[in-house]
């Protein structure tokens, strides 16, 4: 049976629009021809999780998450298993009751339409979340709560790729996507951008998303996502594959732009 969720009231709330223009559209085009996506994909590493085994860790956090989300909920334990599966170090921290409600489907379990005009109100939840029962986790991690959710619909956002794809300029292979700066290792929740820009980087992920499912280059999903578990269509790219496969170019190259600055 379907909660009746305090947060839902909070879709009420006016924001402001997600601004995604004919320019960054343009940017995005670019980039996409001049990288390979799929192959991004497959090199994404993350501890335990790669394409060669399978991403076991990801699939097993998607299989119960993505289950308690379509109830509207998430649960204190998977939040746990967020933290540890990202390696949060000051995981003590975090205080959670044993249930978060959190209104992303309606009474047929459609994904919630204002959520999907403006992802950013579905961080502005928990973010709100944030401030009372859920404590002890920054914008990474609640974007991380939101990618296991609803991989079909969101990906996360960290430091690397905001230092990437965002303005904290000190990387030459940078790209202009978002107005995002990381600061010490975090996104500052107190930067006029945050949480818009989380919509925008959304749109983007969606964006990617419907180019190489219309260009048919196939997402070499790991066969237990989309045969065993239904996680996945076959080869479609959805939010969280892109995000995984622009977080391993992100990755790869805020490394190597670490290494410039302390030399």
């Amino acid at each position: 049976m379907r909660l009746i969720e305090e947060s839902e009231v909070k879709l009420k709330r006016e924001v402001e629009p997600i601004e995604f223009s004919d320019e960054l559209k343009q940017k995005l085009k670019i980039f996409n021809k001049q990288h390979d996506l799929v192959e991004l994909y497959k090199k994404y590493s993350w501890r335990k999780d790669t394409w060669e085994n399978g991403f076991p860790c990801i699939l097993e956090l998607e299989k119960d998450m993505v289950r308690s989300a379509k109830n509207n909920l998430v649960k204190r334990e998977d939040i746990l298993r967020v933290a540890a599966w990202g390696n949060l170090r000051n995981r003590k921290s975090i205080q959670s009751p044993e249930i978060i409600p959190l209104s992303l489907y309606d009474e047929k379990v459609q994904f919630n339409k204002k959520i999907k005009e403006d992802p950013s109100v579905a961080i502005r939840m928990l973010k709100d979340q944030n401030k009372s029962s859920l404590k002890g986790l920054g914008a990474t991690y609640l974007s991380k709560i939101l990618r296991f959710a609803v991989p079909s619909e969101f990906g996360a956002i960290d430091t690397n790729i905001v230092r990437m794809f965002g303005r904290t300029g000190d990387c030459s292979k940078q790209e202009d996507w978002l107005t995002l700066k990381e600061q010490g290792g975090n996104i500052p929740e107190w930067q006029r951008a945050w949480p818009k820009e989380y919509g925008t980087w959304i749109h983007i992920l969606g964006f990617f998303a419907s180019l190489l499912n219309d260009l048919g280059k196939y997402c070499p999903h790991p066969e237990p996502f989309y045969k065993k578990n239904g996680l996945r269509q076959k080869g479609v790219w959805v939010c969280a594959d892109v995000e995984m496969a622009l977080f391993s170019y992100a990755y790869k190259h805020s490394k190597c732009c670490r290494r410039r600055m302390v030399i």
